[in-house]
């Protein structure tokens, strides 16, 4: 009871299921691995960053506006749309308020642009005649500006109200301005057309400008797969993993198929010409065969005591067709040799039954004349038995 499911379990058919489950399992566990960092390329390579933020540090230099180029670093893609947002940190001063409006140009390099390493203050500064060539602007922009207006009665009451703030520091005279440079913009499919710095330039003619700071920002539009990725990202990993994951089993797959049908099929031929072989040996057996006589067609004779004649038994075959010729001779009709036609059916059989009542059953008289060839047919079958008796 315990052998037999131990050889089932241990039989060839069962280890070559375990074997191929196994390799299954361990491919289907590696493709899954590939799938996973698939996933996690194609969503980096994708997917932009929701929003670019970089400070600019404008260079203030005789002769020329402030100006200032930053490194983006590729972080921005192709084919996507985005909002461009410059915002300026300035002072509420006199020379301010007075400059009244002045204008921010914007542009974004190629990467045929050679840009500067990113040392704050100094080294990342560029003449402003290096970096407006044509060739090298991929988009550009310029928009104007200007800090708030507040009359003197209102600035006058607010810096009243806010006095104690400004004296302890919680709050400083000052203004962010926020200007949108550009909305949706994209640039077109191609390494090359992937900004790789932006240049600021504020632009005033007729004064100088104070500056605090200045930085821009970059937000995405982000639509279509893009949108469903970022907004719903466990969904759109689980669906995508598996998309890679399928596609990557379904190619296994089929390479295996190809591979087992280029190489199995020689195997196939090789097990088909063995089978072959042993069908036409195992046909030249059974036509030898059947030429050998059958060993129950063959009388067998057994020994007795001395004195005594041996016990011989005839062949199976040979006894079952003496015993239907018993049956036809006994159920056979034989006219005598000199009864007439017209009396066939009266003589005949009364002739036939006078010979069986005169017959001694030694096969060796008659009583009748006309019974002659009974009695030499009954005498051939007499002679027949002693035979085979002797």
């Amino acid at each position: 009871m315990i052998r037999k499911p131990i050889a089932i379990a241990t039989s060839k058919p069962a280890r070559k299921t375990y074997l191929n489950t196994i390799l299954f399992v361990s491919t289907s566990l590696v493709l899954f691995g590939f799938a996973v960092v698939a996933y996690a390329g194609f969503y980096w390579s994708w997917v932009p960053a929701l929003g670019v933020e970089r400070t600019v540090w404008l260079q203030f230099a005789p002769g020329q506006h402030p100006h200032g180029i930053v490194p983006l670093d590729n972080s921005l893609v192709t084919r996507q749309e985005y909002d461009i947002q410059l915002e300026l940190h300035m002072p509420r001063s006199p020379l301010n308020l007075n400059a009244g409006n002045f204008m921010i140009h914007v542009n974004f390099l190629g990467p045929n642009c050679k840009t500067p390493s990113l040392v704050p203050g100094v080294e990342h500064l560029l003449p402003l005649s290096r970096i407006t060539k044509n060739e090298d602007v991929l988009f550009s922009s310029r928009r104007p500006t200007i800090l708030t207006y507040e009359s003197e009665l209102v600035s006058g009451l607010g810096k009243l109200i806010n006095a104690p703030l400004y004296v302890l520091g919680w709050k400083r005279e000052d203004e962010k301005i926020t200007v949108e440079m550009a909305e949706g913009v994209s640039f077109p499919r191609g390494n090359k057309n992937i900004p790789s710095a932006v240049e600021v330039v504020i632009e005033k003619d007729s004064g100088e400008v104070q500056i605090y700071g200045c930085r821009i920002f970059m937000r995405a539009k982000l639509s279509g797969l893009r949108w469903w990725m970022w907004n719903w990202r466990i969904g759109s990993a689980i669906i995508g993993v598996g998309a890679f994951w399928g596609a990557e089993m379904l190619g296994c797959i089929v390479g295996w198929a190809i591979l087992k049908l280029c190489f199995g099929g020689r195997e196939k031929e090789r097990v088909g010409k063995g089978q072959e072989i042993e069908k036409s040996e195992d046909a030249i057996k059974e036509e030898a065969t059947d030429d050998e006589p059958d060993l129950s067609d063959t009388p067998r004779t057994f020994p007795t005591v001395r004195g005594q004649m041996p016990l011989i038994y005839p062949p199976v075959g040979i006894k079952k067709e003496e015993d239907e010729e018993d049956k036809i001779l006994e159920e056979a009709v034989i006219l005598p040799l000199g009864g007439d036609a017209d009396d066939e059916d009266e003589d005949g059989e009364g002739s036939w039954q006078a010979g069986r009542r005169s017959d001694s059953g030694l096969g060796t008289s008659f009583s009748e004349g006309g019974t002659g060839g009974t009695a030499r047919i009954t005498r051939r079958r007499s002679r027949g038995g002693q035979a085979n008796g002797q």
